[in-house]
């Protein structure tokens, strides 16, 4: 084992980031439970909707509102506070989890694997704040995909299947996790995973009855393909919402280099730094878009074709964990949390390098001033610029593409 002593491994920087850490946690949990609603009073709503059966058009399935009951029945400020709680606890277990699974793919020393994840939540900050904001909705998404990847890696085929499947009906794109099981030959996880979706399709009945339980899953389907339908290249939830350019998907990032919007539309923004390059018909763009995202998903299973190996393992999972949220037809900046590990993954390999290399501080050093410098707060009406153009999609795809790029790390540094 090589110990290489260097600024992030002393013992000094992390206390420091610890203390930093804990202090930011604390200060945002103050912010989060007593002075922001969003999506969380949303999802609060959600809840009590499905306790008051009423009849909703949504693109969440019913089994998610199943699972917001618990929000509508506790005191708003409590179920804010206890909802912060958790999701600072998540994020902990997530740490803990991909240090574990970091270790498959090479070791590396503790301070290290230390530094990585502080320096992850760094390079992230601005997305997990904003999810903080929401008490942690879319940690909880990542915190049930880390323990999907952490029961693969461990050969224990039911709980992957529970926690894919609960990952799945609390979010639907995480699905797609069900195919590449099957790619991947896990045959077990993927069977256990279409028996626990049975059942959280099915747990709603549990108090709504059957049939309203069959007619929600109706309603559901009904609303899919009406979206389906619309044939959106650049995706919305249409009479609801229209087209917005906060939207940082995998589709919006396309249809956004193939489309031109005119003045007036709801994703143009003028400015003069502001350049459309495409201008294609939108069933044309629809089309074309759907292509481009089949040559991205070939790609990737080419990447992932051969069978899983201890070492192989870490960075194909993050990979997808990425993909369960950049191909969400909509995407907001707090998703983009669902990255973390591609993160923390990339800076254990810069940071156990036993020189380091200029071009890959660079290229982090790019992504983390993309995701800080594109905040209202700091661009003013440039961060509609930075928005436009996708600079944070273009980020975390860097992140992605590095990931399950070959390595040739096999040692620890210290």
């Amino acid at each position: 084992m090589v110990d290489v002593q260097r600024w992030y491994t002393s013992a000094q920087f992390q206390k420091s980031a610890l203390y930093l850490l804990i202090v930011l946690a604390l200060g945002q949990g103050v912010v989060a439970i007593w002075f922001r609603d969003g999506d969380f009073e949303w999802h609060r709503n959600y809840g009590q909707q499905f306790l008051e059966r009423q009849e909703k058009r949504d693109h969440y399935l019913p089994a998610r509102g199943f699972m917001d009951v618990p929000l509508a029945l506790t005191p708003y400020v409590v179920a804010r506070a206890i909802s912060y709680v958790l999701c600072v606890a998540a994020l902990v277990l997530c740490w803990q989890t991909w240090s574990k699974l970091g270790h498959r793919e090479f070791t590396v020393t503790p301070s290290v694997a230390f530094a990585a994840g502080v320096f992850a939540v760094g390079i992230m900050l601005p997305f997990l704040l904003r999810d903080l904001d929401e008490c942690g909705l879319q940690i909880f998404l990542l915190t049930l995909l880390t323990l999907g990847g952490w029961a693969l890696a461990r050969g224990r085929a039911w709980q992957a299947g529970l926690f894919l499947a609960t990952a799945a009906s609390y979010k639907a794109v995480p699905i797609i996790a069900l195919p590449f099981l099957v790619w991947k030959r896990q045959w077990r996880a993927a069977g256990w995973m279409v028996v626990f979706l049975a059942l959280w399709s099915a747990a709603p009945a549990l108090y709504n009855g059957w049939d309203y339980n069959v007619e929600a899953h109706q309603r559901w389907i009904a609303e899919s393909r009406r979206f389906k339908e619309a044939k959106q290249a650049y995706p919305s939830l249409l009479d609801r919402e229209p087209q917005l350019i906060y939207n940082v998907s995998l589709y919006a990032l396309i249809a956004r280099n193939l489309e031109t919007y005119p003045p007036g539309h709801s994703l143009y923004v003028k400015h003069r730094l502001l350049k459309q390059f495409g201008n294609l018909e939108p069933a044309a763009a629809y089309y074309v878009m759907h292509g481009i995202l089949g040559v991205i998903a070939l790609a990737f299973l080419w990447r992932t074709r051969l069978a899983w190996t201890q070492e192989s393992l870490p960075a194909e999972w993050a990979a997808v964990c990425a993909f369960c949220t950049l191909v969400s037809p909509l995407c907001w900046k707090q998703h983009l949390i669902v990255l973390l590990p591609c993160a923390f993954l990339v800076w254990r390999r810069v940071l156990s390098e036993a020189t380091p290399i200029r071009w890959q501080w660079a290229v982090l050093g790019m992504v983390t001033f993309i995701s800080i410098a594109g905040r209202r707060s700091i661009a003013g009406d440039f961060s509609d610029v930075m928005l436009s153009y996708k600079f944070d999609t273009l980020a975390m795809l860097t992140l992605l593409v590095w990931t399950l790029t070959p390595h040739g790390n096999k040692q620890a540094q210290g």
